[in-house]
């Protein structure tokens, strides 16, 4: 019996130990990943690509997740606890090196997807393979950096039952805290599954879909980037200032302009559904950088530098790019009876409008003694 305890004792230790490493290296091997685009993008896509696309959707990523999936029933499964079960941690490691064998070969696969030593700036002509291939290593990142912290969540179960068998607890405590702890891990876990299945399940996005996704991300770094304003001291000491009031009312329209783009909101016509493919390409294009934009014009707004109106200017230009290629396009669409976004002309007079507003601001900001002069 005292044999037992020692060696589930030594089990539980060595699992948690593993489980701990494998935390550690994935994390690790996540800070070298390669993203096309990241750091000047001076990258190709392997030609190849296609083939390694299609092994990470149907090979890779279902392996990874049902071995996932298998150790969370395994090991953080509060039904298993109710039973009076110890871990099975034997086979909890071999889950585990199905698990690192499975990323290794994402990782790797990620990496195939680009050729290296080869330069070529994707600034300014990148086709719409190349945002793919983005969209999709930032889909792969965002898998591994779940499964890291599943791995981490998980941990917890051998940590904390190795601490239970050194302590003086009666049986019935010990099965009380491991089912506690067991269902707090187990839907941690459950909910971070799920999203790694929702990634898989819409792992090769289309084109709107690209779109989409990437104004929403620029969304969340806009909305990141406001509350770090709003917190900043400094920007709050300044916001009576008419140009910092300018500089928040260019940032809100600016986000205002990227979730129009993301999905269609309070019932104005939303045209990107029957844009075709090398439309949506174009406004990729045009809308690719406004999120990193828009942050460098916020940097300066608490410190108040003189390049702030430059960049409010540059900012400008770039939205207004992306108007055009909409109200171009809304402009030259007949109304359909049979399509649900069938009002051309409501859609041009939105986004005038709203580039109106945003001129309008953009010029108050960069020349404000010019309009105080006007005023007078």
């Amino acid at each position: 019996m005292k044999s037992d305890f020692f060696l589930l004792h030594t089990v539980a230790t060595q699992f948690a130990q593993t489980l701990e490493s494998s935390f550690s290296y994935l994390r690790e091997d996540l800070d070298h990943l390669i993203i096309l685009g990241a750091y000047g993008g001076d990258y190709m896509i392997s030609p190849e690509s296609g083939s390694h696309f299609n092994e990470i959707k149907t090979v890779v990523l279902p392996c990874l997740s049902r071995s996932l999936r298998r150790m969370q029933d395994l090991l953080t499964s509060p039904s298993y606890y109710q039973g009076g079960k110890d871990p099975d941690y034997q086979t909890g490691a071999k889950l585990l090196k199905e698990v690192e064998h499975t990323t290794d070969r994402l990782m790797h696969l990620n990496q195939s997807l680009l050729l290296q030593g080869q330069p070529r700036y994707f600034r300014g002509d990148w086709d719409m393979n190349a945002y793919r291939c983005r969209a999709m290593q930032l889909s792969i990142v965002d898998i591994l950096r779940k499964t890291a912290e599943i791995l981490r969540r998980t941990a917890q179960i051998p940590c904390y039952h190795r601490y239970l068998l050194s302590q003086n607890a009666t049986l019935t405590m010990k099965k009380r805290d491991m089912e506690e702890l067991s269902q707090i891990t187990y839907h941690q876990t459950h909910f971070m599954l799920n999203s790694i299945d929702n990634i898989i399940r819409s792992f090769e996005p289309s084109d709107l879909e690209l779109l989409g996704d990437r104004c929403r991300q620029a969304v969340q770094k806009i909305e990141s980037e406001i509350l770090h304003q709003v917190n900043d001291s400094i920007a709050r000491a300044r916001m009576h200032i008419q140009s910092s009031q300018d500089a928040l009312t260019i940032i809100k329209l600016t986000r205002l302009f990227l979730n129009k783009l993301s999905k269609a909101t309070n019932g104005i016509p939303h045209p990107l559904p029957l844009m075709s493919s090398d439309q949506l390409l174009d406004l990729i294009k045009a809308t690719d950088h406004l999120d990193e934009s828009l942050c460098s014009f916020m940097f300066f707004i608490p410190i108040e530098q003189p390049t702030g109106p430059r960049k409010a200017y540059n900012l400008l230009t770039q939205v207004l790019s992306a108007i055009k290629i909409l109200t171009d396009y809304s402009g030259r669409q007949a109304p359909s009876p049979e399509s649900p976004y069938d009002s051309p002309r409501k859609c041009c007079e939105w986004y005038q409008l709203f580039s109106y507003q945003l001129s309008a601001v953009v010029t108050r900001f960069t020349f404000p003694h010019l309009v105080q002069s006007q005023r007078e």
